[in-house]
């Protein structure tokens, strides 16, 4: 007899029972036991209980042996069968029908037809329904069909199927082996794996056998195992993995192993088409790897699984494949290892065929058995750029896959950290590479994921932040995230359904059925999907090759799935025909709410919240499409529900009743009032993750609304044609009042404070302003008396989001501010003592109240002082009770105190407290492990410390970089204690020159606040008192005095004295330095230069030259103190204080300079003086003044070759000199003067970088005709250089020079350019370049120039067939991104620097359609395929000389570098919105096309024509004819007829198009910054016609973008309706910028910009004078085409209209420079002084005249 594999594995005792029975039990009686039993129970009980289970437990795992024997005992041994069944405690009944799948095989074999009966009735069943009832037909029918010879399989089979029908039934046995055909098939491949081929055989010839008999074949006919097996493979895996996850109790692991085994013989049969079920089988495999017990049959299985595909199948697995091998290489066995080293050897073999995705493969170095395999991937790996490296890295980051991130983090920890210098030159300079961005995002993303390595994963993405550093947020930007899907119909439109449905599967359900090791998980994953696919109309014939199938497919079906990604089509395609099915054994139950109170967790709430309102769900469509869902949520995936809830939610909104609305705004309220007043008993994060739920929520609701009203507008344009509205338009009005009442009736005191408590403070922001802007509309007009509670929580959120400017703002509304209030005021600015004397007076009013303590320890700390911190920690500990945890309390300062100054015994005791929490604690522990030196230790505590302070990067690191940055800083901290630790341990005695440098150039790249910078000096120090050497001490004294530095910088003059203190106390050699710019700071200058110059005298004594010391190796000169910055400094000041005369002067700064000769600041600044002479003394080029010239131009020509830091001012000022002194070199002197700085400009035009001079292009090329030939020569020398070097940035820039109407310059450009095609050089294809630009130029004029006709679009390809056949492949399009000059950060890489990327977009293609717009000149609109494959659009203008847009632009793009360069303006991200444009010629250019830009006036008309208010009526017109007519009059008039009927209403554009808070706070604090730039820029270059259609706002950042420069230099006052403001800043424009209106962000932005501008005058008005040699049009004098053609072309000509321009551009550019004087306070000419005003009076005397009511109302009516 042929026992079942089970009984050879079965225990050794049980499995001889009815042997030793039949032997020795002779007549025993049933009711006797034999003697023997006794103790083989006794011993399985004994067993059971020293396993702590039950005996019935121990023994169920091997029932399917032992469960055939009992029985059969029971005619001839009932004894052993009573005395087992009181072993395990079960009736005879129950174990007959418990394993009955086990005894029924047997049964039926044997036919014992009693025995059927009575398991029949055991079972409650007949026997026909037993003998069908899936599990036990399929175990009966694999036993018979595995009996060895046939005739007993016959007689087995005629037997089951005579009992099947023995109640009338008529079924065939095809139809019986239908019915279980999975099950069956799954018993019989499982039998495939058996180690015993004449077994696995067996199983073949089974398994065909089945086939034929469900088909009715002969046994003669051919059937395909293969075939057989992959019909069912779906089914078998899912029985498969439900048996790999039954635990180790219900099934042992031989029988696990025989399943993988049986995995492999079925890979290898079905062959190369197994790959449809990668996705699943790899799953499998995964998870068996990580038992133990498995690993050897597993590896096996999954080399047969690799070598059964071909490679481009193989390809997607590589990754986890090498990923999870390398993980667990070190728990393999030997022979576990070699099997793996084989597969791996395959893989890396065969990579010509797997190129594609060789970048997947896992790092293999640390495994000394693949050396040779790592060798090859080395190999082909070598010529990638850390850029590649990374990008490679971040896309297996992205991964769904655990493993593949987890692997891929550990190889970029291991790049990043091998690759320091690099990277630094990534975080660099005013603006870093785009890699930082998005190697953040990446880091950011896998720290917040879920999944069962989420700890592992997260620190080691902690562990990389903190390599990569604290960066800047305001030095990089992250990549924008996908917007978030939007169900506008709510499942009404059957298309936005199946979009919607899509989006799950491809986002949602892919990545984790793809990626997931849980194959229970996978299984309810892989149903979702199959629903999902159902619903969008998928078939299977959509994978079927015949054509039969292809026909009952829909055209747009099959393109709907012919679009989907290759990965979603491979994973879909197995899935196509339903193989899974859910029942629900409990259906739940409708759930009371709110579900809140009643749920011990967050993941329970959030499930039972999703399944409830999926039980409600009304409608076919969202049915099906969430009904696929249960099961997932029941598995309690967290992030599918986090997902599906806010579509839910909405659902519910919109098509439940009014009941359904009420329960779910209670479930809102009820989360949100627990935050502010927390009842239910919840862990703190669940209440968190609740409460942010219910805010995504709400955001969900809110970009709902928004698409809603947007969709609402499109159907009233609509219904104006057609009378009345469709029921569908009705039901969306009702959906939108619906959604629309649920957010307005949970109360906006309600959020702001429960967000308040959250720490959203954009959110508390949000809704405590909407609160007061509701006050504040109210009839009864509520005073800010009565709204001084909300202002003082708005005071609170700002202080919080770390906005002092939005602190400063909320000030002025608070009419009596509390203490507290001042407290945030004084810790914001630095003021600490204030601060500490504000938190005494708290004491002295609750001197038990611990918070108040804090506050003043805090203080303390800040200001440096240790010792009193813990003297006043002392004094609370001994004088309070214990009624108060103050040991845990004050912990963190206790230990911050004493790591300062070094009781390490004092640190050990308050680590021990118990549940102390905080930063201090973190770091506490680390230094204590660092100071232990034991490495086991140490690596725990780092660990630790990573996952405490990267948890605030959890919670919530997607929404904002910022808002997590002090976590950031802390990891950067922590990565910097490691890296101390670590140089350390290597050289003991010595301080790393190296390890000081890379700190240092980390410190750079941080935020450059002294509350980003302080904690990291801090912790240095702290680290580097651990085992003190003298290096160490010299670099704790550098420190100190870095902290002084950037105190002094922030204006915390306290605190960088104390600083100082502590430097000196260090004998800090250049300490004198920084306490002399402090005295300077504090307004102390005599004392500051008497100090600085007595020190100097002692440091510095005669004859000390550059050879008499080394500089600090780590650092230039300009970032540390050094006697050559002491001494430039000590020049500088006293110059300034006027007691040096010139000689004097020149000395002192020529002795800075011989000190330092490659440093530029001295040669600068000699410059600079200079010059500050020659235009003292009239600038009349009499021969004293040109004794300034030539040393002014030659130290400016020094500087540059030496760096680029005063590139903006040197530059230009340098070449204004040159170019106006060659003009006319009248006489001798004159002329020996310009001949010395002629000399100069050419050797800098030799040892200048060529980079250098794209700075001033615009200028080189408006004075290409320079009178003087020598001078017009060297010109032509610099562009040839520009254009040899930089040939597309050279093209565009001399492109509309080449096409002039004046004949000289066009041959002067041209001249230039024959020029750079004849000496190309450097294998540019120059050339062909200029050759395909001038081609393109020439049929963009005649696109230009086309006569337009009553059209709106024109075909390219039709009308201008060359302009589409010129496309010059290899010309960059002129973009203002790609024109854009980056320069060095610092002078080491002055010389290699590359100014732009290394590829930059060029054309590809133009689109056909030519869109012509409706302005007056019709221009058309263009748009180019760019080579990077997207669409970039351009205005071909007409008839407008762009020349003057060209240089303002230029001037605003000079601003933007001058703003990043200056600390106050890039931490507030203060920016000018630029664009490129690029005159053809003197009548034609082009405009860059500015996307998702809106027009002001439209957003203001819209707001009020929803309210009902008319933008233009008689009414007003009326008004506006005759409010000029009494000036007395005007103001009051104004307001009372024209504000009081038009209410502001900008503020709603900014909650209606910036539905999330965080993004609604950054574009509101944007755009009033970005307003602020322009209105100070608008008045410096009188900049009018500011009217609403020149004002457009970018709808994705809230930045203004303003538009149409032509009326410049004051115009607008010579209109007949003169403009009588210096920039727009109406009651809407204020409305915009919140409650606090122009106070605090609006003012300080714009003070910041015109100081910036002031101080910057010199270099502005360099770039402005291009204006007077590019010839603008309203300069030129009044005469026709050919007499101005004439004037240009003779040198007389050329001499009158020069001087007439030069003289007009002059008299428009003498305000401009009063104005950066200071002299022209405001736009009005009478303004002009002889005394020179503050920055902040004269912004203050702007905003007054902007806002002047008679101002506004004299302004004519269009503005």
């Amino acid at each position: 007899m042929h026992l079942p594999r089970a009984v050879r594995f079965a225990p050794r005792t049980l499995q001889h029972l009815p042997q030793e029975r039949r032997e020795d039990s002779g007549g025993c009686s049933e009711a006797q036991t034999p003697n023997y039993i006794d103790p083989t129970l006794l011993q399985l009980e004994q067993v059971a209980a020293h396993r702590e289970i039950k005996t019935y437990a121990l023994i169920q795992p091997h029932f399917a042996t032992i469960s055939p024997l009992l029985i059969s005992s029971k005619p001839t041994a009932p004894a052993i069968l009573a005395a087992a069944l009181d072993c395990f405690h079960q009736s005879h009944e129950s174990l007959l029908r418990i394993t009955r799948e086990y005894t029924l095989p047997t049964i039926v074999a044997q036919e014992q037809k009693q025995m059927l009966v009575q398991v029949a009735a055991a079972s409650a069943q007949t026997v026909p329904v037993m003998l069908t009832h899936g599990p036990s037909a399929a175990a009966v029918l694999a036993y018979l069909f595995m009996r060895p010879d046939g005739e007993t399989t016959n007689r087995g089979l005629k037997f089951f199927i005579d009992e099947v029908n023995s109640l009338g039934n008529n079924l065939r046995l095809g139809q019986v082996l239908g019915s279980v055909k999975v099950p069956l098939v799954y018993k019989l491949a499982l039998e495939l794996g058996d180690e015993d081929p004449v077994v696995s055989a067996q199983a073949e010839r089974a398994l065909k056998s089945v086939q034929r008999y469900s088909e009715g074949l002969t046994s003669k006919s051919k059937v395909e195992l293969g075939t057989i097996l992959k019909d069912s493979i779906v089914g078998i895996l899912s029985h498969m993995n439900r048996g790999l996850n039954e635990s180790s109790t219900h099934r042992p692991l031989r029988d696990k192993q025989r399943i993988i085994r049986s995995l492999e013989a079925v890979t290898l049969r079905v062959g190369p088409a197994i790959a449809g079920f990668s996705p699943q089988i790899m799953a499998t495999l995964q998870s068996a790897l990580e038992v133990k017990g498995l690993r050897g049959v597993t590896i096996s299985a999954f080399k047969s699984f690799i070598e059964s595909l071909k490679f481009a199948e193989i390809g997607p697995f590589i990754g986890p494949t090498t990923a999870t091998f390398v993980r667990l290489w070190p728990e393999f066995t030997p022979e576990e290892r070699q099997v793996a080293g084989k597969m791996i050897d395959y893989i890396v073999q065969n990579l010509d065929g797997l190129s594609r995705f060789v970048q997947e493969i896992a790092d293999l170095s640390n495994i000394p058995e693949l050396s040779n395999a790592n060798a090859a991937l080395v190999e082909i790996r070598k010529g990638w750029s850390f850029n590649k490296k990374s990008r490679y890295l971040q896309e297996r980051i992205a991964s769904e896959n655990d493993v593949v991130t987890l692997q891929a983090l550990k190889e970029l920890k291991a790049l990043m950290a091998s690759n320091r210098p690099r990277l630094q030159e990534l975080a660099a300079g005013d603006t870093f590479n785009k890699t930082v961005g998005s190697l953040v995002k990446h880091l950011f993303d896998a720290a917040v994921r879920d999944g069962p390595e989420n700890r592992q994963i997260r620190n080691m993405s902690f562990e990389c932040i903190g390599i990569l550093g604290a960066l800047d947020p305001d030095r990089f930007e992250l990549p924008p995230a996908n917007p978030p899907f939007i169900v506008l119909q709510n499942f009404a439109d059957h298309e936005e359904s199946i979009k919607f449905a899509l989006h799950l599967i491809e986002n949602l359900l892919i990545g984790a059925y793809r990626s997931t090791n849980d194959t229970k998980h996978q299984e309810f994953l892989a149903y979702a999907i199959q629903e999902l696919l159902s619903f969008c109309g998928f078939t299977a014939d959509l994978v079927l090759p015949s054509s039969s199938s292809k026909a009952k497919v829909d055209q747009l079906t099959r393109d709907r799935w012919n679009s989907l990604p290759k990965n979603v089509l491979e994973t879909c395609g197995p899935l196509l025909g339903g193989s899974f099915s859910f029942k629900e054994k409990n259906m739940p139950r409708e759930a009371e709410y709110p579900i809140y109170s009643s749920t011990s967790s967050y993941r329970d709430w959030i499930r039972i919240f999703a399944n409830d309102l999926i039980l409600k769900l009304q409608g076919q469509a969202v049915k099906r499409i969430f009904g696929a869902f249960p099961p997932v949520l029941h598995l309690e995936d967290i992030a599918v529900a986090r997902h599906l809830l806010p579509h839910l939610v909405l659902n519910a909104l919109i098509s439940g009743n009014e009941a359904d609305r009420d329960r779910v705004r209670i479930e809102m309220e009820t989360v949100l009032t627990d935050q502010v007043s927390p009842t239910h008993q919840l862990s703190e994060n669940s209440r968190i993750l609740s409460a942010q739920t219910v805010f995504d929520l709400m955001d969900h609701l809110s970009r709902w609304i928004t698409l809603a009203r947007k969709r609402q507008q499109e159907n009233k344009s609509r219904s104006k044609k057609v009378k009345g509205k469709s029921t569908v338009e009705k039901d969306f009005e009702a959906a939108l009042l619906n959604v629309e009442g649920i957010l307005q009736d949970i109360p906006h005191i309600l959020v702001g404070q429960a967000a308040l408590t959250c720490k959203a403070y954009a959110r508390s922001l949000l809704n405590f302003e909407s609160h007061i802007v509701a006050q504040r509309a109210q009839k009864d007009n509520v005073g800010d008396e009565k709204l001084q509670e909300y202002y003082e929580n708005l005071h609170e959120c700002y202080a919080d989001l770390d906005e002092p400017d939005g602190m400063e703002g909320i000030s002025t509304k608070i009419i009596s501010p509390s203490v507290l209030h001042q407290i945030r005021e004084h810790e914001s600015t630095g003021r600490w003592t204030s601060a500490q004397s504000c938190w005494e007076v708290k004491l002295q009013q609750k001197p038990d109240e611990p918070s108040n303590h804090v506050g003043l320890l805090r203080c303390l700390r800040n200001l440096g002082h240790y010792d009193s911190m813990r003297t006043h920690i002392i004094g609370i500990l001994h004088s309070r009770g214990d009624e108060t945890d103050w040991d845990r309390i004050l912990a963190p300062f206790n230990i911050e105190a004493s790591l300062f100054i070094g009781d390490w015994e004092a640190v050990e005791d308050a680590l021990r407290i118990p549940d102390i929490e905080g930063a201090e604690v973190s770091f506490g522990k680390v230094i204590s492990a660092m100071k232990e030196g034991n490495a086991e230790q140490l690596s725990q505590a780092f660990f630790e410390a990573r996952e405490q302070l990267g948890g605030p990067i959890v919670a919530a690191g997607k929404e904002s970089y910022r808002r997590v940055y002090d976590s950031v800083i802390h990891l950067h901290i922590l990565q910097e204690l490691e890296a101390i630790h670590i140089a350390r341990d290597l050289q003991p005695e010595v301080l790393s020159p190296q390890l000081i440098k890379s700190l240092n150039l980390r410190l750079a790249s941080t935020s450059p606040s002294f509350r980003a910078r302080e904690p990291i000096l801090n912790m240095r120090r702290t680290a580097l008192r651990i085992g003190v050497t003298e290096s160490a001490r010299d670099e704790i004294a550098e420190l100190w005095l870095e902290t002084s530095k950037i105190a002094r910088k922030a204006g915390h003059s306290q605190t960088a004295y104390s600083a100082i203190l502590q430097a000196r106390d260090l004998n800090a050699e250049f300490v004198f330095l920084q306490s002399a710019k402090l005295l300077m700071a504090t307004d102390q200058p005599y004392k500051a230069l008497q100090d600085l110059d007595n020190a100097l005298r002692s440091k510095i004594p005669p004859n000390f030259g550059r050879e008499d010391f080394v500089d600090r190796p780590s650092q230039p000169i300009a970032n540390h103190p050094s006697p050559q910055q002491a001494s430039l400094r000590r020049a500088r000041w006293m110059v300034e204080a006027g007691r040096l005369d010139y000689n004097e002067a020149v000395y002192m700064y020529s002795e800075a300079a011989k000190l330092a000769p490659d440093w530029e600041s001295p040669h600068y600044y000699l410059g600079r003086y200079c010059d500050e002479q020659y235009k003292s003394l009239g600038q009349t080029l009499a021969k004293r003044e040109l004794t300034f010239m030539q040393p002014t131009v030659k130290h400016f020509a020094t500087a540059l070759t030496h760096g680029t830091k005063f590139i903006y001012q040197a530059m230009p000022r340098m070449l204004t000199l040159w170019l106006e002194f060659g003009e006319n070199p009248r006489d001798y002197d004159i002329w020996r003067c310009f001949d010395s700085i002629n000399r100069a400009v050419h050797r800098s035009i030799k040892d200048l970088p060529p980079y250098q001079w794209l700075t001033v292009l615009p200028q080189l090329v408006s004075r290409i005709l320079h009178p003087n030939g020598k001078v017009s020569e060297r010109l032509k020398s610099i562009l040839l250089k520009v254009l040899q070097h930089y040939p597309h940035h050279g093209f565009w820039a001399m492109a509309s020079g080449a096409k002039s109407n004046g004949s000289k310059r066009s041959a002067a450009n041209m001249d230039v350019f024959e020029k750079a095609k004849k000496g190309d050089r450097n294998g540019t294809d120059t050339p062909r370049l200029i050759d395909q630009g001038l081609r393109l130029v020439d049929e963009l004029l005649a696109l230009c120039n086309h006569h337009i006709t009553k059209t709106d679009s024109l075909s390219l390809k039709k009308i201008f067939p060359r302009l589409a056949d010129s496309i010059p492949d290899e010309l960059y399009i002129p973009l203002q991104s790609s024109l854009t000059v980056s320069l060095p950060s610092d002078a080491s890489h002055f010389a290699t620097h590359k100014p732009f990327p290394d590829r930059l977009v060029s054309f590809k293609s133009f689109d056909d359609t030519i869109v012509i717009m409706t302005s007056l000149q019709r221009p058309r609109k263009i748009t180019v395929w760019g080579s990077d494959g997207r669409q970039y659009s351009f205005l071909c203008k007409p008839k407008d000389d762009l020349r003057k847009d060209a240089r303002l632009m230029e001037f605003n793009s000079m601003i933007i570098k001058l703003l990043k360069k200056d600390g106050d303006a890039r931490n507030r991200r203060l920016d000018i919105r630029t664009y490129a444009v690029v005159p053809l010629n003197e009548d034609c250019g082009l405009i860059e096309w500015v996307p998702h830009v809106v027009v002001l006036r439209g957003i203001l008309n819209k707001s009020y024509q929803a309210r009902g208010i008319a933008p233009w009526g008689p009414e007003l017109k009326r008004v506006f004819d005759t409010i000029r007519d009494d000036p007395r009059k005007t103001g009051d008039r104004f307001i009372n007829e024209v504000l009081k009927n038009y209410p502001p209403v900008f503020h709603e554009w900014f909650l209606e198009n910036f539905p999330e808070p965080s993004a609604w706070l950054r574009a509101r604090l944007a755009y009033s910054r970005t307003a602020a730039v322009i209105s100070m820029v608008g008045f410096v270059l009188g900049l009018g016609d500011r009217h609403c259609e020149n004002i457009l706002l970018d709808g994705t950042t809230g930045d203004t973008v303003h538009v149409d420069f032509n009326c410049l230099f004051d115009r607008g006052r010579t209109f007949d309706v003169a403009e009588q403001v210096p920039f727009r800043l109406t009651h809407n424009i204020i409305d915009g910028m919140g409650v606090s209106g122009i106070e605090g962000v609006y003012r300080r932005a714009a003070e910041i910009t015109l100081r910036i501008l002031r101080d910057n005058k010199d270099s502005l008005m360099s770039v402005l004078e291009t204006f007077m040699h590019d010839p603008l049009v309203e300069w030129v004098p009044s005469v026709s085409k050919r007499v101005e053609s004439r004037l240009f072309d003779s040198p007389a000509g050329r001499r009158l209209t020069s001087d007439h321009i030069k003289s007009k551009a002059k008299t428009s550019l003498t305000p401009i420079s009063n104005k950066l004087s200071g002299l022209q306070v405001t736009s009005a000419p009478s303004s002009l002084g002889a005394k020179e005003v503050g920055v902040g009076e004269q912004v203050e005397r702007l905003i007054r005249e902007a806002r002047d009511p008679k101002n506004l109302g004299s302004m004519y009516v269009g503005w």
